[in-house]
């Protein structure tokens, strides 16, 4: 039964194997690895430069290097080179398609520090101290707004933004047995939620700690999942919700929820470091016209040779029933992340073979001229969209765009729940160029109050359609 399943897999990932143009991105001597992409699920729309950050380490020194990935394959830029070790970084989009923060940790004698630079049109600013004193070497999480990070198993914030939980002073948020945070990337002064594993009674599970200033001006923290050994959470659709995380079950971890790959538990194999990723702009040709959810993953599946997986998420799993092949390589590929460009979908993991650790990439281009999105680079000069504000918000917000010429018509918003379903259809007049500010109450075409969570919302004008996303918190 073993050989059965392991041979049907195998079949399966070969028969649809797309991975044979994957290749090396980043070898320079020394191991590559711990790379990090800027959470994309801040962003109102698909990125229009790309960077790509992470460490390197030789036998005497530490690097943390950061480079651009897209529209051009950009230099190894270092920011901060160390005998001590310095790693782990993170990377945050400071709403600026320019501007990046990356912060790392850093040994400092028998502490960790976590540093901070700013990186801007490829200057660096000044390195600062975040953190300093801290007992043990954690990874920790950053967005623009705040950072959480672990200090003796104790889940801290702190906040960049006044007047808010851990600005003055680091804030305890959860004096439990604390690992792995996860901020998310829909942040702001009243909002605020956490994803990590805690260890209690001799398992480990995935708690989630939120802050939301509409339901409660204290924390609040919840128990998500409740196997025995929960690991290695990320964010899924909801910021709330769908929570992504493995699980060491009879012995072999598996992703959860159990319904995202659909595979029989039975399998030998471990499918481990899940990514769950989606994005803004629907396709027509592949999969008909809704935005397309998937997950990628490493598994041990094919024997003595690890290697990246693609399999579409759970409610559209009709899109591609079989688990796709990225790496398709020799030696051990691990730790997948994707990104979403104009007019492409980056996958990179890190590829371990002969002792050597290096970042390979996968590069799945789509075909503008033939239809299948339509990104705003290729309609200049007509809309550009700004996202919503404020953002979460409660009960309403505004779709913010910008109109660079002289149009005079109607425009549509549509705006959709993640299920796919049109909620709210919006006309509203533009009359010629300048910045219009579109509002939604947070209600349905019937006038109903629809639930707290994620929607999509589409604005068409012109010709041009773009899109956004935007979160409904109550």
């Amino acid at each position: 039964m073993k050989r059965f399943f392991i041979s049907l897999l195998i079949a399966l990932f070969i028969g649809s194997a797309i991975g044979k143009a994957s290749a090396p991105l980043i070898t320079i001597p020394g191991n590559n690895l711990n790379f990090i992409l800027p959470d994309q699920h801040i962003y109102h729309e698909v990125m229009s430069t790309a960077f790509i950050c992470w460490e390197n380490q030789t036998d005497s020194l530490s690097t943390i290097y950061i480079k651009q990935v897209y529209p051009q394959i950009g230099e190894d830029i270092p920011i901060y080179r160390d005998t001590a070790y310095s790693g782990l970084p993170q990377l945050v989009y400071l709403y600026d398609k320019n501007n990046y923060g990356i912060g790392w940790l850093n040994s400092f004698g028998n502490y960790w520090r976590i540093l901070y630079r700013n990186f801007y049109n490829d200057s660096l600013g000044q390195i600062t101290t975040i953190c300093d004193s801290l007992n043990e070497k954690e990874k920790f999480s950053m967005n623009n707004t705040r950072i959480a990070y672990i200090d003796s198993g104790l889940l801290y914030i702190k906040s960049f933004l006044p007047n808010t939980d851990g600005y003055n002073f680091p804030f305890l948020v959860d004096s439990g047995v604390c690992s792995s945070p996860e901020l998310t990337g829909y942040d702001d002064k009243y909002f605020t939620s956490i994803i990590y594993v805690k260890e209690q009674n001799g398992n480990s599970n995935i708690f989630n700690a939120e802050y939301n200033y509409y339901k409660n001006p204290d924390w609040s923290i919840r128990q998500v999942s409740f196997g025995v050994n929960d690991i290695n959470p990320q964010w899924g659709l909801s910021y709330t919700e769908d929570i992504v995380y493995q699980s060491n079950i009879d012995g072999f971890w598996r992703i959860q929820p159990e319904n995202l790959l659909n595979l029989p538990d039975s399998l030998s194999y471990n499918c481990t470091n899940p990514f769950f990723f989606w994005y803004d702009i629907p396709i027509k040709k592949a999969f008909g016209t809704t935005t397309p959810y998937f997950v990628l993953f490493d598994s041990d599946s094919i024997p003595g040779n690890r290697e990246i997986f693609w399999k579409s998420a759970w409610w559209y799993s009709e899109w591609s029933p079989e688990l796709i092949n990225l790496s398709n390589v020799e030696g051990d590929d691990r730790k997948p992340q994707v990104i979403a460009t104009f007019d492409s979908l980056l996958y990179f993991w890190e590829h371990e073979t002969d002792g050597k650790t290096d970042i390979w990439w996968y590069k799945n281009e789509y075909n503008p001229q033939g239809g299948a999105i339509s990104p705003s680079v290729l309609n200049p000069n007509k809309f550009t969209l700004d996202g919503n504000y404020p953002n979460p918000f409660n009960p309403s917000t505004y779709i913010r765009l910008k109109v660079d010429s002289g149009i005079n018509q109607v425009l549509t918003v549509n705006i959709y729940d993640l299920k796919g379903a049109l909620v709210r259809t919006i006309p509203y007049r533009i009359n010629g160029a300048g910045n219009y500010n579109i509002p939604w109450d947070g209600r349905a075409n019937d006038r109903r109050d629809l639930p707290a969570g994620i929607y999509l919302y589409q604005v068409r004008l012109n010709g041009q359609t773009m899109h956004g996303k935007m979160v409904m918190v109550k």
